[in-house]
């Protein structure tokens, strides 16, 4: 997964550099919380740890008849490679995107980190690609903060054959994507 140890300069005096980290690492789900555990229990009951999920019908009205939806959870189309053109379909009340919004430019307004958005990227084109769930733990570490948030990111296909991530998260560090402080 790309890590960046790239200098950012946003705020400082010039002549102070400050190094930023942004990684995404496997998380041991036995170690997550009872919300991602049930989660991911459910998904297994679904349709196995590997694999994919099958939708017929709206993918969100699926998810929810299927207890799949809580406040921490966002369901994505995965429309090509660029995130810019990604709807969220669906996000709880806990989330920092909304629903109707395109996900590249709400990550960046929330995050503010083109980095992190690229590691969203890939990690979440990955589970559509190899259809397979994926426990991540995304970070952005510097010498003033630490955030870092887990993530179950699960694949799911339609009856017209779009792609799509339903995705369980919460923070583990900092204030960041799963916090009702971002919602205005």
């Amino acid at each position: 997964m790309p890590t960046s140890g790239n200098v950012i300069q946003d705020g400082i005096s010039p002549g102070k550099e400050l190094a930023a980290i942004v990684e995404a690492t496997d998380i041991p789900i036995l170690s997550a919380t009872e919300q991602l555990q049930r989660a991911l229990l459910r998904w297994v009951d679904l349709c196995g740890i590997a694999g994919y999920y099958q939708v017929s019908g709206m993918v969100s009205d699926t998810m929810q008849s299927l207890n799949m939806l809580d406040d921490q959870t966002y369901i994505v189309g995965v429309v090509g490679r660029d995130p810019n053109d990604w709807p969220v379909v669906w996000a709880g009340d806990a989330v920092a995107v909304e629903t109707g919004q395109h996900f590249g430019p709400a990550i960046i307004r929330h995050i503010n980190d083109a980095r992190v958005l690229q590691l969203f990227t890939l990690e979440y084109l990955d589970a559509v690609r190899y259809r397979r769930a994926a426990a991540r733990r995304f970070s952005r570490r510097n010498l003033e903060a630490s955030s870092s948030i887990d993530q179950l990111i699960f694949p799911l296909r339609d009856s017209s054959a779009l792609e799509y991530v339903l995705v369980h998260g919460e923070s583990v560090a900092g204030d960041w994507l799963y916090s009702n402080d971002h919602l205005q």
